[in-house]
């Protein structure tokens, strides 16, 4: 059994290839071969949640490149080999303020052919660098072409992984911050300008000190906090803007203002039944009755698969909300295995 820690997974695992696994993971799903029951949650005290996710992905081959080409990438699409995981994890949104990681826990990862426990993954890395890598495919397929700015709303755990997606995704000129504490938005830009891929691009990393200064500059949004209430409203977005939103993911809390998602020209999600249970950016909206699930355009899945475009116009509003899904860790951590395995 292997214990693969947090810099290794990033040691390991480049960004493209976790962006792979996710797609083609995304493509089993199409395919119904990608399977997790409902998560299971369970409250704690001082606020904390304690997270239990089981997946699998069958193996299969997961079709021909296709939208990957209209990006000028190619993405090698064969899922990994037969594996099952089980993430445990413990979310306590106020642990920053008492300088300890707000998400924690483990994914144990099974071999479908003997049942044998085969890893064991530090969960937060995992989580954190596989949530990037949606993003990054989320911004692949919805964002406009000619998108070239894009904002980054949260300097928490999630930030890092999230810019370097968006980044692996889009030829970025401009990448904004925005944090409520300017310190730690300033921090991650200096993570982000030592970053290969930004001197490679040239992309300015750039510190907002107002979210009304960012937003509508940007044509990607990426929204990554815990916030209990809206963040961006609709008078800080514009038509042909791609809002992904990865951040808050119980029913009574949202990033996005409920007149944000009824602007949506279209809503797309992770999964359906996730995003009913669990996604209080639209399930607030159809409480206000500014928007109900009829108007869900459908599954990331779906974009991936080539069953529904991405964009309706490059003057269309996208949102894009995840709340996740166990399926997406088992196809990050069957390729962290694997690539251990092939170093033997």
């Amino acid at each position: 059994m292997r214990v693969i820690d947090g810099p290794t997974i990033r040691e390991r695992l480049s960004m493209a290839e976790a962006m792979a696994a996710v797609e083609a993971a995304f493509l089993a799903r199409a395919r119904g071969v990608a399977r997790a029951p409902r998560l299971m949650a369970m409250p704690l005290p001082a606020g904390g949640t304690l997270l239990v996710m089981p997946a699998a992905i069958d193996p299969v081959a997961a079709g021909d490149r296709g939208n990957a080409e209209d990006s000028g990438r190619t993405t090698p699409r064969r899922l990994p080999s037969p594996y099952a995981a089980v993430k445990a994890l413990t979310v306590y949104p106020d642990n920053p303020r008492r300088n300890a990681p707000a998400i924690q826990g483990a994914v144990l990862v099974f071999s479908l052919d003997s049942g044998a426990l085969v890893a064991v993954l530090d969960g937060d890395a995992l989580t954190a660098f596989r949530t990037g890598a949606l993003t990054g495919v989320a911004a692949r397929h919805l964002a406009p072409a000619t998108a070239r700015t894009a904002l980054l709303v949260g300097a928490g755990a999630q930030a890092f992984d999230q810019a370097r997606g968006l980044l692996e995704a889009l030829s970025l000129d401009v990448l904004y911050l925005f944090n409520r504490t300017r310190e730690k938005a300033e921090a991650l830009r200096a993570r982000l300008e030592r970053e290969p891929r930004v001197r490679d691009l040239g992309t300015a990393i750039a510190v907002v000190d107002r979210l009304s200064e960012g937003a509508p500059a940007a044509d990607v949004i990426v929204t990554a906090t815990s916030a209990t209430e809206p963040l961006l409203s609709a008078d800080m977005v514009r038509p042909g803007q791609t809002i992904i939103a990865i951040g808050s993911h119980t029913p009574d809390r949202a990033e996005l203002a409920p007149e944000v998602v009824a602007r949506a020209d279209s809503v797309f999600v992770d999964t359906e039944a996730g995003a009913r249970a669990e996604a209080g950016d639209l399930i607030q909206a159809v409480r206000t009755g500014m928007w109900d699930w009829s108007r869900l355009t459908g599954e990331l899945a779906d974009v991936i698969s080539r069953e529904k475009p991405g964009r309706v116009s490059e003057e269309a509003l996208v949102v894009m909300k995840s709340v996740g899904v166990g399926w997406l860790d088992v196809a990050v951590a069957a390729a962290l295995v694997e690539g251990a395995e092939a170093e033997r």
